[in-house]
């Protein structure tokens, strides 16, 4: 994964699951030519399983559970 699909991933996570706003952070402004990129970026195997594994990180740290969370 380079730098900028780390800082996109980061980005997305940071943006409450914005893929825009973590693309537009990450790599600038979207083409004309290329808007569902972002959403790409998220189908790619490499950078969903790095958005899962931080997501969990999170969830761990704040120790939300099903149980806490009712």
């Amino acid at each position: 994964m380079t730098q900028k699909q780390k800082l996109f991933a980061e980005n997305y996570l940071a943006n409450g699951f914005n893929a825009l706003a973590a693309y537009q952070s990450a790599f600038g402004e979207i083409g004309k030519k290329k808007p569902s990129y972002p959403y790409t970026l998220l189908k790619s195997p490499e950078i969903s399983a790095y958005i899962e594994e931080r997501r969990q990180e999170i969830y761990d740290s704040l120790n939300i559970d099903a149980t806490r969370v009712m």
